[in-house]
């Protein structure tokens, strides 16, 4: 048995066992007995072999913990020990004493839900002329004073925290728990000669919020197509998954129309092995049975808002007709089982093949297997199929070929569900539409903000009509005349405008986020006879200046602390990179650490960009150097691309806390440093103070600092 007979409070505790035997025997367990229980409780760990052809055919096995554990003060004269699962009489036992700290907490986590009240102790041990005690949060890189107990004074109220302090410990309570209270926190004991002795780990406040219980959301497109699958036709599913992580995760789950045997995507089920990688876009592809496989387009780390996680994955499917009618939920699963009322089950139908074999190449319209009352539908053109729906309040008329108020609509196609049989039979010779509409096509366009976006309609000039109506969300925008009239709905005079000739152009002036949308083009071709066209309108942006922040406790010889670039990269989506040089007037040329992660997502139409890297200074040098964040565009647009404001990469020597003690950060006057057990923390003072290096207190800055 390997362990140190003694620890500081909070350290942790390593310890293996080895023996030598015959393999079939090489099976260890730990144990651990605390001074106040009356038996052992198993560790969790493992037993591998680490040497083998011993004599008399014996091995030498390992077994140490999954994870070391922190030695807290419960754990002064505990016993541990190790036994042969298959001997236990053959065991090992130590006892370990745990070190009290001057300066600790009672405990090191605290877990509950938002709204509960907790408390929890500091001890001020072995401490005499204490002059104050401070709790502070810690948030990378500064942190901030939650409450400051100056004796004599024994209470502090401040924002939903209370303070009471009496025998040399301090009680923090919070009284209801809001997010914003979740993370790590230090207590510090400031003397009267203003030395500092700080708690020797974090206090973890870990909010709890478990999974919703409220159905996810589910989008399933309805352009399906046989074998085939469209990167513009994306599948949503999205939902609340429990804060932290490991609460809960989405799982999509299919079932086999013939067989009923089901197949599961989530992270759970999914391994390394079973990805197929694809080119971006899309992330890989993966075949959960015969005729079935999912492609992924997005399934990342959820979003943390206030305490709350919302994972989304977006998703392709890529089915034979033998998966026609499959059911598809998507739900969210805890650690045990299926969160109540948070799944939502679809039929997914499969448009076969042929269903426009019979179109001879024109634009038709044929009914959609899925019985919702015409509001799902099938385009065929250029004998191609495209799976389509109608918008809210609105359904698919098959003898006027357009998507009218469902009221107005008599569903005839439904009467009699169309199978892949009857499609081929009914559709063989279709009947050309008799509405001939002035409208060929109308094409998409993409702009970027503050531009006027045009969507331009190829018109049939051989053909009248009586007016054009632009529609966007089922609100009429404008309706177009012939002579170039123009009549506006709600006051839209100085945001939309048109023009008539042998096209129609619909123009969005100063467009915004909010103007990215599907518009209906309506013709009214006269005798109450209409036919519509849609076109989409996207959104290009810029990328801006990005933001550099710096964890300065970084360390030569380190690669301590966690540094990020944030900003936005525009749409469609840039790059946010870094880039150095070697003193005042060197050039900057690209930097690449080695251990660096990026994330995106898309916020009111950009995309916002976080590059987290480290600096590993045994491998890197660069001090001395300047470092800055680069936000650049897909392609080349004006102002593109954008830099952070420059740092000068200066981290601290390698012994700054070789003691304890409060110091002042080197050429830094609005920073000082904190040391405990060779632990670096770096503080920010208040707006307008710097750090005193003769007194090492915070005072006004234009007594002491000059910088």
């Amino acid at each position: 048995m390997h362990i140190e007979p003694a620890y500081r409070e909070v350290t942790l505790v390593e310890f293996n066992c080895t023996a030598s035997l015959d393999e079939s025997h090489a099976n260890i367990k730990g144990y651990y007995k605390k001074e106040s229980e009356s038996s052992f409780s198993e560790i969790e760990g493992s037993t591998s072999v680490i040497e083998r052809n011993l004599s008399h055919c014996f091995v030498k096995v390992l077994w140490k913990p999954s994870t070391p554990f922190t030695a807290d003060t419960s754990f002064h004269n505990a016993d541990l020990k190790c036994e042969l699962v298959d001997w236990p009489l053959v065991q090992r036992t130590k006892k370990i004493s745990v070190q009290n700290a001057d300066v600790a907490f009672e405990t090191y986590k605290l877990e509950s839900s938002i709204g509960s009240q907790v408390s929890v102790k500091c001890f001020a041990r072995n401490t005499n002329s204490i002059k104050s005690v401070l709790i502070q949060k810690i948030e990378n890189p500064l942190s901030t004073t939650v409450a400051n107990v100056t004796l004599p004074d024994m209470t502090y109220h401040n924002d939903g925290i209370t303070v009471s302090y009496s025998n040399n410990s301090l009680t923090l309570t919070f009284t209801s728990l809001t997010c914003s209270d979740d993370g790590q926190y230090t207590c510090i004991v400031i003397k009267e000669d203003e030395s500092q002795i700080e708690s020797p780990a974090y206090l973890r406040v870990q909010i709890k919020n478990p999974p919703k219980h409220e159905a996810v959301a589910f989008i399933l497109n309805p352009d399906i197509k046989e074998n085939k699958y469209d990167t513009n036709n994306v599948h949503t599913c999205s939902g609340d998954v429990g804060y932290p992580s490991g609460l809960g995760y989405l799982s999509l789950k299919f079932t086999d129309p013939t067989t009923n045997a089901s197949f599961t995507y989530d992270k759970m089920t999914v391994t390394e092995d079973m990805k197929i990688a694809l080119d971006s876009p899309l992330k890989f592809k993966l075949s959960l049975s015969s005729g079935l496989s999912i492609i992924i387009v997005e399934d990342d780390e959820p979003d943390i808002v206030n305490c709350t996680r919302k994972k989304e994955i977006k998703f392709l499917l890529q089915a034979t007709r033998d998966w026609n009618k499959a059911k598809i939920r998507c739900r969210v699963v805890s650690e045990t089982n299926e969160v109540n009322f948070t799944s939502v089950e679809k039929d997914m139908y499969v448009i076969p093949d042929a269903v426009c074999d019979g179109s001879n190449g024109s634009d038709i319209y044929v009914p959609h297997e899925k019985i919702d009352q015409c509001r799902t539908y099938i385009r065929c053109f250029n004998y191609k199929p495209t799976g389509q729906i109608c918008g809210p309040q609105l359904c698919f008329d098959h003898q006027k070929k357009y998507c009218d108020w469902c009221t107005a609509v008599a569903c005839e196609s439904e009467m009699s569900p169309t199978t892949e049989e009857q499609i081929t039979t009914t559709y063989s010779t279709p009947v050309v539409p008799e509405i001939q509409c002035p409208l060929l096509s109308c094409n998409p366009t993409s702009v970027f903000e503050m531009e006027t976006g045009n969507i331009v309609c190829v018109l049939n000039t051989s053909m009248s009509y009586d007016n054009i109506t632009v529609m966007k969300n089922d609100q009429a925008i404008m309706t177009v005349y012939p002579n170039g009239t123009n009549y506006y709905y709600f006051d839209n005079i100085e945001k939309y405008e048109s023009t008539v000739g042998p096209s129609f152009t619909f123009g969005i002036k100063n467009v915004s986020c909010s103007d990215k949308d599907e518009y209906i083009f309506t013709v009214d071709v006269g005798d109450g006879e209409r036919c519509s066209k849609a076109a989409s309108l996207d959104i290009k942006t810029k990328p801006g200046k990005p933001t550099l922040v710096v964890d300065y406790s970084w360390t030569e010889g380190t690669n301590k602390g966690t540094h990020y670039c944030i900003g936005d990269v525009g749409n469609p989506p840039g790059t946010m990179t870094l880039e150095i040089k070697n003193g005042e007037s060197g050039n900057f040329t690209s930097f690449s650490p080695s251990t660096q992660r990026s994330s995106n997502r898309m916020e009111n139409c950009t995309y916002k960009a976080k590059l987290s890297f480290s600096i590993d200074f045994k491998t890197n040098n660069i001090t001395g150097h300047y470092i800055r964040c680069v936000a650049a565009s897909y392609q080349q647009t004006s102002g593109s691309p954008f830099y952070s404001d420059e740092i000068r990469i200066s981290p601290l020597p390698e012994n700054t806390c070789f003691e304890d003690g409060t110091k002042p950060y080197p050429g830094e006057c609005t920073k000082y440093i904190s040391c405990s057990n060779n632990i670096t923390h770096v503080s920010q003072c208040g707006a307008g103070f710097c750090f005193s290096a003769t007194t090492c207190i915070v005072l006004n800055c234009d007594n002491i600092c000059t910088t």
